[in-house]
């Protein structure tokens, strides 16, 4: 009878349009491939430059194997070498602030939806509640989510109850 429950909250939520593969809403892109400025287009600090000063810059970039630390170390040692101090750490500056924004986006996210799967549970679990009534106060939660929250709860309960696996 549980069982039920879930599967009707989860038709629900999986009723929300899906992941359109044509279109990534969550990128800027678009669609103009002939551009080569699309392999590092974050990196305006690299236009202009000669191939060599591109070469090491790569080389440095690239070497996954040393420390963080010692990368940034060889990029402002390469950035002092090429005259672009002050651009190379604007870059810096303006990455560091991107992904102090994506932290605290995670961290709203992951409260919001702490709560909302805090409520579902609850839904589910009353048993003093018609099919109707739980159909119903499901409905009431997604209405407090929006699309990207929606899709990402959606991914969540597709994934742990939609698949035999």
């Amino acid at each position: 009878m549980r069982a039920f429950v879930f599967l009707l909250c989860i038709g629900f939520a999986l009723s929300f349009p899906g992941y359109n593969n044509d279109v990534d809403e969550y990128t800027d892109y678009d669609g103009d491939d002939s551009s080569e400025e699309h392999e590092c287009s974050h990196c305006e600090f690299l236009k202009g430059l000669p191939k060599k000063a591109l070469t090491e810059y790569y080389k440095i970039a690239q070497n996954t194997s040393q420390s963080i630390m010692a990368m940034e170390k060889s990029l402002e040692r390469w950035a002092k070498k090429y005259n672009i101090e002050d651009k190379y750490k604007a870059h810096v500056a303006d990455e560091n602030k991107k992904f102090e924004a994506f932290k605290k986006s995670l961290t709203d996210l992951t409260k919001k939806l702490t709560a909302f799967f805090k409520s579902y549970i609850k839904i589910g679990n009353d048993k003093k509640k018609s099919y109707d009534t739980m159909f119903k106060e499901t409905q009431e939660l997604f209405k407090g989510l929006n699309k990207k929250e929606r899709g990402v709860v959606c991914h969540i309960l597709h994934g742990n109850f939609g698949s035999s696996e």
